[in-house]
């Protein structure tokens, strides 16, 4: 009886928060189990989290940065992107600190065929739109332009998990339309990041 009123208390739990996956639910109790609650919580605390993090200093920057675009009035506007090369020392680094699937993955990979100058890794890239909320509502100011990239030599089946990829820009779609040829800009822009000089 005892385990039967356990999963009536975890059913009751579950149905009580707001929306998420079985898979997030289970990860972030078993996180909790074994590492005890964060002593900071709410949204406010989670943004300066993220924000910490956007401002990290790399020997490339920050990972927070800005490409420039042309508007539909000829006007220069910034929008704000994770910079690549930023964005995957910081990852490799803390993927060092602890042992997870992706770093076993990366590192076997990299095993199997090193970059080289000659024959460097070929990185790929995709964009979609997203909508949070009514997706079929009239009017949806939420909606979002996503850029992702990753590389091709991680292989077919790590490629079909959201979790190798990383993300490079989240832009509103209404700000994006105002752009002078809209998303294909910005994404042109967003491809130049990877030919940047990026000096140490």
């Amino acid at each position: 009886m005892e385990r039967l009123a356990k999963l009536a208390r975890l059913e009751k739990f579950r149905r009580a928060k707001p929306r998420c996956s079985v898979r997030a639910l289970n990860a972030i109790l078993t996180d909790i189990s074994k590492n005890g609650l964060p002593d900071l919580l709410g949204r406010q605390n989670f943004a300066q989290a993220r924000n910490q993090i956007m401002q990290a200093e790399t020997p490339y920057g920050p990972i927070l940065q800005h490409i420039t675009v042309i508007d539909k009035t000829d006007t220069q506007q910034i929008i704000p992107i994770a910079d690549p090369f930023a964005t995957l020392w910081y990852f490799v680094k803390e993927c060092s600190k602890e042992d997870n699937g992706f770093k076993r993955i990366l590192k076997q990979k990299l095993l199997e065929k090193p970059p080289t100058i000659d024959q460097p890794w070929s990185i790929i890239m995709y964009s979609d739109e997203v909508t949070p909320g009514n997706v079929l509502a009239l009017i949806n100011n939420r909606r979002f332009h996503a850029i992702y990239w990753t590389f091709m030599e991680l292989g077919s089946n790590v490629l079909s998990r959201e979790d190798a990829w990383f993300t490079i820009m989240l832009e509103f779609s209404t700000w994006v339309n105002l752009m002078h040829a809209g998303l294909s800009q910005v994404f042109a822009q967003v491809i130049k990041q990877f030919f940047q000089p990026k000096l140490l």
